[in-house]
């Protein structure tokens, strides 16, 4: 016993605690026999909230038989897409009228699927419990969170009371029992306060759907299983708990709450059968910063690793620890000391269409790729092993416009063994595609930036049109402030009237940003993703 809570503190002191403040870990893990997701939510300071979800449980509470969202209904629509990318089908221009329609049609047809489809997703996998896979973007005071957890914990103990209940198996229940005063037992249930945090991102209007979810689930995990109750009684906990949303969210406004957490940053923890999910494209996650990493250890690995560029880059700025027993995971600058990661973009290596088939991409970026001050690379040649070893390791930023992810003009293995690799754009169909391998860990091009250390990877899941994409890359390039021509990306960020931004984006802001200037904003712009952790600009460059 005592070996598992030494387990558990170690993990929250070596991963769970080294976390940026406005970081959200969120790990989502999937058992496919026994249908169910298990999120994992990790924020610093707080105690890890894990949750069992029941993929059908919609279904089951209403008597359906059906079994509920697809796993293969992804992959359906990526090949669709693919089938409409390839070669002969590509260049619409050149069909005639009528095929060109039918071409698009077939397009807007699986962009509108897989819009509806991660809808559905989040509706039937998560619907009232949406809000765990969230951010907190708005900085509660401490006050007003604390009077809704005890509002919350008050609501749950009086249905306890009400109902037959039998003690929750559940570890992370603390179920205090005591006496009222006619001699009565009263269960008081304390709640994790970071799902009361994702309660709260249910907003103070929530569907009837989430919150029947959120009173079956709240019933379920924390009170007891297996017992019926009425229509009243479940009615009055609804009405109790709808009433504490409007009343948290009244507070808010009236202390002029901007609603808005600066540098709020979702970190996506994938399994093997969710990674194929564009999960960042999900309504709840859509307007959300969100990034993703193949473990929480290359998170740390990348955390401790900024963290040991800044003790060298600013030593002189930061106290020295006292304890000459500090390790690797305990020193002062690793527990005490975050500074979000900055790029030179200056320092720049570009490969444009080094297959010679990319016209219209060439054309579009030549002119743009070679105005920009300190960038060099090559256009319309395939470049030699050495330079885009040289590129990735002796640059801060590497930008690919060709096929894939360029693994077919540098060996995996020799980008593994650089000891430095740039923050990489990697602009080609299937460049962040991580293909199954059974039993075994996925696999992918992208995972070879990743273990050669690089800090951030932009790549696409699937296959997408080159033009769509040359539309989707000026918007990246201009909102995350590459091009300082025209300073439309700060201006945009800075102007906003809906959301106080900060001056400058980061590369995962400038990504969601950037998905709304496709054509087809799910089929390609729901492809893009990130891989690590959010970047920045440095100032001037």
């Amino acid at each position: 016993m005592s070996g598992t809570a030494d387990d558990s503190l170690a993990f929250q002191r070596n991963i769970v605690d080294i976390l940026p403040q406005n970081w959200t870990v969120v790990s989502l893990t999937m058992d496919v026999d026994r249908g169910v997701l298990y999120v994992n939510r990790l924020r610093s300071n707080t105690m890890p909230l894990v949750v069992c979800l029941p993929l059908n449980r919609a279904q089951l509470r209403e008597g359906d038989g059906d079994a509920g969202l697809d796993l293969g209904s992804v992959g359906e629509i990526v090949s669709g897409a693919t089938s409409t990318t390839s070669p002969s089908n590509r260049q619409p221009v050149e069909m005639t009228k009528e095929a060109k329609t039918e071409w698009w049609s077939r397009r807007q047809n699986l962009n509108d699927r897989l819009r509806f489809l991660l809808s559905t997703m989040e509706d039937q996998w998560l619907c009232g419990l949406k809000g765990l896979i969230q951010s907190h973007n708005t900085p509660a005071s401490e006050e007003n969170l604390l009077d809704f957890k005890k509002t919350l914990e008050w609501i749950m103990s009086q249905a306890s009371n009400t109902l037959p209940a039998t003690p929750a198996r559940n570890s992370r229940t603390v179920d205090r029992r005591h006496t009222d005063s006619e001699g009565a037992s009263v269960v008081q249930t304390e709640i994790n306060i970071d799902l009361c945090r994702a309660i709260l991102n249910l907003g103070d209007q929530p569907t009837k759907s989430e919150l029947c979810d959120l009173i079956y689930f709240l019933l379920d995990a924390y009170l007891f299983k297996n017992v019926a109750y009425s229509e009243e009684q479940f009615g009055r906990v609804a009405t109790q708990i709808r009433e504490a949303l409007r009343c948290y969210w009244e507070a808010e406004v009236a202390a002029n709450n901007n609603g808005y957490d600066e540098g709020a940053h979702i970190i996506l923890v994938l399994d093997k059968h969710l990674q194929m999910f564009p999960w960042e494209s999900c309504p709840v996650l859509r307007d959300e910063a969100v990034s993703r990493v193949p473990s929480i250890w290359f998170l740390r690995d990348r955390i401790l690793q900024q963290r040991h560029l800044l003790s060298q880059s600013q030593h002189q700025d930061c106290p020295k620890p006292t304890n000459n027993t500090a390790d690797e995971s305990t020193t002062f600058v690793e527990e005490h000391y975050w500074r979000d990661l900055e790029v030179d973009g200056q320092k720049t290596f570009y490969l444009l269409n080094p297959g010679k088939d990319l016209r219209n991409t060439e054309e579009e970026f030549k002119d743009y790729v070679k105005a920009q001050p300190g960038w060099n690379g090559i256009i319309g040649r395939t470049p030699l092993d050495m330079e885009c070893i040289q590129g990735l390791s002796k640059n801060d930023l590497y930008i690919y416009f060709g096929h894939s992810g360029g693994e077919q003009y540098i060996k995996p293995t020799q980008i593994r063994k650089l000891g430095h690799c740039a923050v990489s754009i990697l602009l080609g169909c299937s460049s962040g595609l991580i293909r199954g391998s059974g039993e075994f860990d996925p696999t992918g091009n992208v995972m070879d930036y990743m273990l050669a250390g690089c800090p951030t990877v932009v790549a696409n899941l699937w296959d997408v049109t080159d033009r769509d994409l040359d539309r989707f890359s000026k918007a990246l390039f201009t909102l995350w402030g590459l091009d300082d021509s025209s300073g439309k990306g700060n201006k945009r960020a800075s102007t906003n009237s809906s959301r106080n931004f900060r001056p400058r984006l980061s590369i995962v802001e400038a990504v969601k940003e950037a998905r709304e200037e496709c054509r087809l904003k799910y089929l390609v712009g729901a492809a893009t993703v990130v891989y690590g952790i959010p970047c920045f600009l440095k100032t001037g460059s």
